[in-house]
């Protein structure tokens, strides 16, 4: 009976990608089959999480077993390669543009895709590329690595193998991150067979699949870190954290934020974790030093080759937050009370609030990154479906539920994409905010109302027993 429901659990997860090529062999509207294909395969993501949950992994288990995930990997192999002929987002053109025109010997941080400058670069992809008018926002290393794949094969397929790449590869980071938490494996398929995961990077190929895989990398370290104690060596304190750690660690963090500038949220949790190792008080500097500079040197490396852009390494990213909105359902509820300009000050507020409380609570990694990473989310002028892949290899180890439920409604964002398929407006209709974020408010209700009665039930239980002496 246990094969059966993950047979048809992985079935259900299949119809996503079948339905693309529904669509394409019947000529029906793309974004109104792959909906449909998307929710279905909810189910199925569902259905195979219950079943983990059921069988009682989330409790520490001895020995996981290896046919489960090996099924489990091989599933996620296939989908990823059954959609990788799929039509990329049009953002791909934007990374295949800009990397052609760093090699051609400018600055795409300067000069935007219309720019007439680069008028004799412009080919079939550059009338894909979407807000022409808008220089580049990604950070140095995302333009490095376009700028690689322009020198190898300027062509959209190449960034989807990279996506894909990164996509696998951050799988196996997370695989190994539960069997080194002593967690059963099989709780990667949060990640490996999330439809968002899929829509995002086998489809769409976003190369926020190379943040991600850093991101992962990251928080494992900082996971492992912790977890070594004595066991890391004289070098370290009894956190586990020695220089040498620090400076990789601090490495690969920089390169996270290389490439997506999102990780940047976690740097002042890491370094004051780091600093205060196993005390209450900083007493080393030098170790969180290290990883600091480690951090800014790796980020600085390619950034290096867009100096001449001067401010504009940022200074398009804060156009693009100030011109642009999409699913800002928490901005909207705090815009009902706030003048546009207290609004903004009122969440930057509280991210900041945020992640000082992660950093001097001593938050472990997996929720430092749910807290500080959700919270900016849910605070920032624009919120993409995608975007919930940044969560998700910390929702591996730390299973907050609202996150997950949040991940099904996004099957409504995609009617932004129907609408701008039919009609070309970009705008966002009122009910969709509502479908998509009201499910996931309502969750995070309910677990904070359990949670308390939960604590409730405890301090009613905990009054002093009374104490009765040994036998003599």
């Amino acid at each position: 009976m246990r094969s059966v429901s993950f047979v048809a659990a992985y079935a259900l997860l299949a119809v996503y990608p079948l339905s693309f090529y529904l669509a394409s062999t019947f000529d029906v509207g793309l974004v109104r089959v792959l909906q449909v294909g998307y929710a279905i395969s909810c189910a199925g993501w569902l259905m195979l999480l219950g079943r983990v949950w059921r069988d009682g992994s989330n409790r520490l288990v001895e020995q996981p077993p290896v046919g489960g995930i090996v099924c489990l990997l091989l599933a996620a192999v296939l989908l990823r390669l059954a959609l990788l002929p799929a039509p990329p987002s049009d953002d791909v053109h934007r990374y295949v543009w800009e990397g052609r025109v760093r090699i051609a010997g400018f600055n795409p941080y300067v000069l935007a895709p219309d720019d007439e400058r680069l008028a004799h670069l412009r080919d079939d992809s550059w009338a894909q590329i979407n807000h022409p008018d808008h220089p580049a926002i990604y950070p140095p290393w995302s333009q490095a690595l376009c700028a690689g794949v322009a020198a190898v094969c300027p062509h959209p397929f190449a960034v989807k193998v990279l996506v894909l790449a990164a996509d696998l590869l951050t799988i196996l980071v997370l695989v190994a991150w539960l069997r080194r938490r002593g967690e059963d494996p099989r709780w990667v398929a949060v990640y490996a067979l999330c439809p968002v995961v899929l829509s995002a990077f086998a489809r769409q190929a976003h190369l926020d699949a190379v943040m991600v895989l850093a991101l992962a990398c990251f928080l494992q370290r900082c996971d492992r870190n912790a977890r070594d104690g004595p066991r890391a060596g004289p070098a370290s304190r009894a956190n586990g954290i020695g220089v040498r750690r620090a400076v990789l660690t601090g490495a690969v963090l920089g390169f996270a934020v290389g490439a997506k500038w999102v990780p940047l949220l976690l740097l002042p949790w890491w370094v004051v974790w780091v600093a205060l190792g196993a005390g209450k008080r900083i007493r080393d500097f030098a170790t969180p030093a290290a990883g600091l500079a480690s951090a800014v040197v790796v980020f600085a490396i390619p950034a290096l080759f867009y100096a001449d852009a001067g401010r504009a390494l940022i200074g398009p990213l804060r156009s693009f937050a100030d011109n642009f909105h999409n699913l800002d359902a928490a901005r909207q509820v705090l815009a009902l009370a706030l003048n546009p300009t207290t609004l903004e000050w009122t969440a930057r507020g509280i991210v900041l609030v945020t992640i000082a409380a992660t950093a001097f609570r001593r938050v472990e990694p997996a929720r430092a990154a749910l807290w500080t990473i959700g919270t900016a989310m849910l605070l920032a002028p624009t919120f993409h479906p995608w975007y919930l892949t940044w969560l998700l290899p910390a929702l591996c180890v730390r299973r907050a539920w609202p996150w997950l439920v949040l991940a099904v409604t996004m099957v409504f964002a995609s009617e932004g994409d129907h609408l701008r398929e039919t009609t070309g407006d970009w705008s966002m209709p009122a009910w969709v905010v509502k479908w998509v974020f009201a499910p996931f408010f309502a969750a995070v209700a309910l677990q904070a109302a359990s949670r308390l009665a939960r604590r409730v039930r405890e301090s009613r239980r905990s009054p002093s027993q009374p104490t009765t002496s040994p036998p003599a």
